[in-house]
């Protein structure tokens, strides 16, 4: 049960977040990163946690530590309307 259920799919996420064609702002990169690990369900158990901590991680790397604690405690709820789809990608960035 643990592990990838589709170890490309993460590979592909890594790779769009770092061309600004797809994705040019910061917050575009973010939301992408929660929408497609959350939604995709690359892992076979936790890709919405795994989303959350990547998302909390890409923050970290670009210099928002101290938006962390709070990116967390806002962000859970979101993940789940997000996979439950009463929320979109779109609407994620504005969040």
């Amino acid at each position: 049960m643990l592990g990838f259920k589709d170890e490309g799919g993460i590979s592909q996420v890594c790779d769009f977040v770092q061309n600004d064609l797809y994705y040019p702002t910061f917050l575009e990169k973010l939301s992408y990163i929660i929408f497609s690990i959350s939604k995709n369900h690359f892992f076979n158990d936790g890709n919405k946690r795994t989303a959350l901590m990547c998302g909390a991680y890409f923050l970290s790397i670009n210099g928002y530590r101290e938006k962390i604690d709070l990116y967390i405690t806002d962000m859970e709820t979101y993940v789940v309307e997000l996979v439950e789809g009463k929320i979109s990608r779109e609407e994620l960035i504005e969040i």
